[in-house]
């Protein structure tokens, strides 16, 4: 116990006291030139707004050759959707409300930004896909051939993909999928664009809005920064250490096969049932949801025969209060 905490307080205090100013030296000056580069990137006039940081990390990927920070969101439709209209609506939005579809990924002293497409044209971000696919299986190996497709390097980093002839399903006729690399768009972003091309105002209940900044004190500003640089780069190390965990739910990324990252979305849950639950538990909605996801992988687990790991480590992203309203990766 004594050496536990120990080694506790000595990873503490190198943290601290010798990566943190190593890293606070090193930020300093590349927030500083980065600063120089946004003021300067007005000189050229068909460069826009620089990459959030975040999106920085995402615009590292090999985009043009490899790419594997791609997101690609399919829609089912039991009616083909009327192509003009969509195309309208698209170009509207284009023009009106994100910008960011024509414009293409450029480095400026050594940073990302976008800049202006001048031969932007929708043909190039506009594929229909009339062969018959007539099984899930033969869809779904030309989805993970679409996620794998690189991008070109003088287009915006997006493309609509309309498949028109589904005959597996009945009541499913067209499916309409959205390519698109994560450095122009995070999750919630990618809602806001489909609420908005649908032109349906009911799809505001599906997009729940991030909570406000609420307005704090000075002591509860100061409290939280002092928490930040005191506790937040020993948890930082920590969750650095522990993602590294390997067990069998976890497949290490060079034996991985297919698309690295799968998500599927099955008919909504009750949110009034779960939260009786977590009233009745004193807990956070949130809470029940994830005691019920990892309750089902464990029981997973346990059915198949395979040895259930102390813990899981997995990617969670959230985004955070006050989402722009372009595209962007907030969170």
């Amino acid at each position: 116990m004594t050496s536990g905490i120990l080694s506790t307080i000595l990873v503490h205090f190198i943290v601290t006291f010798i990566i943190l100013p190593l890293v606070i030296l090193i930020s300093i000056p590349l927030l500083l030139w980065r600063s120089l580069a946004i003021v300067t990137s007005k000189l050229n006039p068909r460069i826009r707004r620089p990459l959030s940081l975040i999106s920085c990390i995402f615009a590292v990927d090999d985009i043009y050759k490899n790419p594997s920070c791609t997101l690609s969101t399919f829609l089912s439709f039991a009616e083909s959707p009327d192509r003009s209209l969509l195309e309208k609506r698209l170009l509207n939005l284009v023009e009106t409300k994100y910008p960011e579809l024509s414009q293409k990924l450029v480095r400026w002293l050594g940073f990302f930004f976008w800049e202006d497409d001048t031969s932007f044209n929708l043909n190039n971000h506009w594929t229909v896909i009339t062969e018959e696919f007539s099984t899930p299986e033969q869809l779904e190996q030309h989805k993970e051939r679409l996620i794998k497709k690189p991008f070109f390097k003088e287009h915006s980093l997006w493309e609509i993909v309309i498949y028109e002839n589904i005959t597996f399903k009945k009541d499913i006729k067209c499916i309409i999928g959205l390519r698109i690399h994560h450095s122009l768009a995070d999750g919630y972003s990618l809602l806001n664009f489909f609420k908005s091309l649908s032109g349906n105002e009911e799809m505001l209940k599906l997009v729940a809005k991030p909570n406000e900044a609420n307005k704090r004190s000075f002591l509860h500003v100061a409290a939280y920064f002092l928490k930040f640089f005191l506790i937040g780069p020993t948890q930082t190390l920590v969750s650095v250490i522990q993602c590294k965990d390997q067990n069998a739910w976890k497949v290490p990324q060079d034996q991985v096969q297919g698309v690295a990252y799968k998500t599927e979305i099955n008919p909504g849950i009750c949110m009034e049932r779960v939260k009786q639950i977590a009233k009745s538990h004193s807990v956070k909605t949130t809470t029940i949801i994830f005691t019920a996801l990892t309750g089902g992988i464990r029981k997973f687990m346990l059915e198949t025969g395979t040895p259930v790991p102390q813990y899981l480590t997995v990617i969670c992203p959230l985004p955070l209060s006050n989402h722009p309203e372009y595209l962007t990766n907030h969170m």
